[in-house]
């Protein structure tokens, strides 16, 4: 049973080509990159088709070339597996890009240099892979260009999709509907004590819950001043209060209170100081 990671979950043709070339690269002459009319291209390596295909997140370009059909009749061929490129595209490292598979030549638009791997040693090694119409070239080029782009959408995906989950994670953390969160603060016990000592008129509101009383009358024994201008006051009271008897004594209660009243004198006196 394969291991999941060797599983294939995703398979997609982009390209066939019936005819394709495939040349020995030599060393490059110069830094200005490689030439194809160093290949000798009159006399390629092998004549083959090319298969391109999208599987998982790898492009692999199959060069199929035909050989005699074993055990077959006269002139019957199979094709088989000449080389194969594999390759695994790294976002995040410009090492392994598509420059590090795939390369143009100098010199012409037709002709590329492939990284191919030997699947028997598993060592790299480069061939070059020429077109014979410059339509197939465009359209390999173009096969590169939506294997890139798909790959790079499906990994901003993938980013986007954990971002949601990790704030849809985050979310789970805060407070339910109806929950409190109690918060101690350092010293926070002691500013209560503080306010308690305080007292005065916030004391003496918080302590009687929020009803704020009245001074409470003084008590019984205290003195009280009364003002001349209310003396008048008093006398009608007592005359009111002798109403149950006769006349004469009513009279006889006032001036009662008249002669023992200090301030009776003291109008009295007044009045004589005016006559003086």
């Amino acid at each position: 049973m394969p291991k999941k990671e060797d599983q294939v979950l995703m398979e997609q043709t982009l390209l066939k080509v019936d005819e394709i070339f495939v040349y020995r690269v030599p060393p490059m002459k110069s830094s200005g990159g490689h030439r194809a009319e160093d290949w000798n291209l009159p006399k390629p390596l092998a004549t083959c088709s090319l298969l391109v295909m999208r599987r998982n997140d790898a492009l692999v370009l199959n060069m199929m070339a035909e050989k005699p059909k074993e055990g077959g009749p006269k002139g019957a061929v199979e094709e088989h597996l000449f080389a194969q490129c594999n390759i695994e595209l790294d976002l995040d490292d410009e090492a392994k890009g598509l420059d590090h598979w795939v390369e143009t030549v100098a010199d012409s638009s037709r002709y590329f240099v492939i990284r191919i791997l030997d699947l028997k040693t598993g060592r790299e090694a480069q061939v070059g892979m020429g077109f014979r119409e410059r339509a197939d070239a465009t359209n390999f080029r173009m096969s590169l260009q939506e294997y890139e782009r798909a790959l790079t959408r499906e990994k901003k995906g993938e980013a986007a999709a954990k971002e949601r989950e990790l704030t849809s994670s985050l979310g789970k953390l805060g407070l339910k509907d109806g929950e409190k969160l109690n918060i101690k603060l350092p010293g926070g016990g002691g500013g209560s004590k503080k306010r308690e000592k305080k007292g005065g008129l916030d004391s003496h509101f918080s302590q009687n819950n929020g009803v704020l009383l009245k001074k409470p009358p003084p008590p019984a024994d205290d003195e009280i001043t009364i003002a001349p201008e209310d003396f008048h006051i008093l006398r009608k009271d007592a005359r009111t209060k002798k109403r149950g008897g006769d006349e004469d004594n009513s009279e006889a209660a006032i001036g009662e209170l008249d002669d023992n009243d200090e301030w009776g004198e003291f109008e009295g006196g007044g009045g004589g100081g005016g006559n003086n």
